[in-house]
């Protein structure tokens, strides 16, 4: 049975890829999703985000390949290890266990910039991405271009190459809410709303809010 991607639907035999613990696809498949989807649409913070923190995430490599130690390249699979959430999944910061002990070789490089969380011997990252997510203010009048809600609060992502940079929430940009990014498949549908039928990959995430005495655009 093949394994394909939720949002963009790419078959992953022979790739790695991230397979959510507590859902299932619409046809009863794993629920999973590409290492390209999770970073550059943030697919896994934008599920945690809409559905909760308590939907981890399993690494799953490809038959006879293994996840390595960025430090001492040793293969991670089967045991306890390391991840930096805050790294891109594909290329990202992995530690074994004796390279993270007290007194290891790592101990005399440079630390690593960010906080890293646990990874267990079945690949199941045991924290929620979305729970180390630190996006900027989005500014208070942003509206999803998918279902119209305004103001969003909480995470919205915002294509980048449709955003302007400074001002990120313009109506000649392309953001959406957490629930339709996740359920809409919104980041990766983006011909579907966008008035040039373009299909951008990347996001950014930001944080909508509401702040008083602002007036929103009129419906």
């Amino acid at each position: 049975m093949p394994i394909i991607c939720y949002l963009c639907e790419e078959d992953l035999e022979g790739k790695y890829y991230l397979e959510c613990t507590k859902c299932m696809s619409f046809n009863g498949d794993p629920f999973v999703y590409c290492l390209s989807c999770a970073d550059e649409r943030k697919a896994v913070v934008a599920h945690q985000a809409n559905r909760g923190n308590d939907h981890l995430f399993k690494r799953v490599p490809p038959p006879g390949r293994r996840w390595l130690c960025d430090v001492c390249n040793s293969g991670l699979n089967g045991t306890t290890c390391y991840t930096c959430p805050t790294c891109p999944f594909d290329g990202g910061f992995d530690m074994c266990l004796n390279c993270s002990s007290p007194g290891s070789r790592y101990n005399s490089k440079p630390r690593h910039e960010h906080q890293m969380i646990a990874v267990l011997p079945d690949g199941l990252i045991s924290q929620s991405h979305f729970s180390f997510v630190r996006p900027r203010y989005a500014g208070p009048a942003c509206w999803c271009d998918s279902c119209g809600t305004e103001p969003v609060v909480g995470l919205v992502l915002s294509c980048v190459k449709c955003c302007n940079a400074s001002s990120p929430c313009k109506k000649d940009g392309y953001d959406v809410c957490a629930k339709c990014a996740d359920e809409d498949r919104g980041t990766y549908l983006h011909w579907r709303w966008s008035p040039k039928k373009e299909q951008h990959g990347t996001f950014r995430m930001l944080q909508g809010g509401i702040q008083l005495g602002v007036s929103y655009r009129s419906k």
